[in-house]
């Protein structure tokens, strides 16, 4: 059987510019969503939060070129 992590024990790290997710566990890297890694682990509940959290929270940044 797979080991089973609980959600109180997942941390959820937010890369430098708000636009990448990773959900460890201590040193371990269950999901990343720049890599697209997802941990067998992760029950499909919590790939589902943690996608729904991921998309609802990254920042969207919005470049405009200069008008010349």
């Amino acid at each position: 059987m797979n080991e089973v992590y609980r959600d109180k024990d997942l941390t959820l790290e937010w890369g430098f510019f708000g636009q990448d997710l990773k959900v460890l566990h201590g040193e371990v890297v269950l999901y990343s969503s720049l890599t697209g890694f997802i941990h067998e682990a992760l029950s499909e509940r919590q790939v589902k939060w943690i996608t729904e959290h991921y998309n609802q929270k990254k920042n969207n940044y919005v470049f405009q070129p200069e008008n010349t």
